[in-house]
């Protein structure tokens, strides 16, 4: 996954570029195509040769993916997590970054074509291309890096819109800490109390009994 930092880098410096760009000028609507073509055109020849990998692969390694938050508000599409081997999900992320591609190729398709922007095209190409370069599985099956920390499986999503600017994860992990401590507490509670009541206690009767017989021996 891309480091916001690079993300906000690279957005700055093709914004400086466009400033300075004609969107009406013949060769610059040549190169801004011709680089979106060879972006789209290399993105999904890798897409499939990593599918061949996988499948050559065919590792049938068993692993738990847990439920995938989905949509624009990261609500999961499922309540419980799911079995599944090593080249089934790889199958699936495969398939999932193809619809994407393809997705984000008609959108600014239409925003090219019909309201004449270059600066989205500009800016898509050259980030997808960065993001082949960070992808996990482009480094695991081309580069052939282990599957390991970041890279392990399953891949972390990336956080959605609503979550970075909300907050959304941090307040959710906080108050899952609260809870846990909450909790803590109150079984700490609960036991001192049973221990309390658990314990015997001595009744005023059987101190005063104690304290009579010990005068009836002084006296003898």
């Amino acid at each position: 996954m891309v480091s916001p930092v690079k993300n906000l880098i690279l957005v700055f410096a093709v914004m400086t570029l466009m400033k300075n760009v004609n969107p009406e000028d013949t060769t610059v609507l040549f190169y801004t195509r011709a680089l979106f073509t060879l972006y789209f055109g290399c993105s999904i020849a890798l897409n499939f040769y990593i599918k061949s990998l996988v499948e050559r692969k065919h590792d049938q390694t068993v692993i738990e993916v847990p439920p995938q938050p989905s949509g624009f508000f990261g609500r999961s599409s499922s309540s419980h997590a799911t079995r599944v081997t090593v080249e089934q999900y790889d199958l699936g992320e495969l398939s999932k970054a193809r619809s994407s591609l393809l997705m984000n190729a008609i959108f600014l398709a239409f925003m090219h074509l019909k309201m004449k922007a270059l600066t989205p095209v500009v800016l898509q190409s050259a980030m997808g291309i960065l993001r082949i370069m960070d992808d996990a599985m482009f480094r695991i099956h081309v580069l052939n890096e282990p599957a390991q920390g970041a890279l392990a499986r399953p891949f972390k999503p990336e956080p959605n819109l609503l979550s970075m600017f909300t907050g959304s994860g941090a307040s959710n992990s906080g108050s899952g800490q609260t809870h846990s401590r909450n909790q803590t507490e109150e079984d700490s509670s609960s036991s001192s109390s049973s221990e309390d009541n658990a314990r015997p206690t001595e009744s005023p009767s059987g101190s005063e009994d104690e304290k009579d017989s010990k005068k009836t021996h002084a006296k003898k």
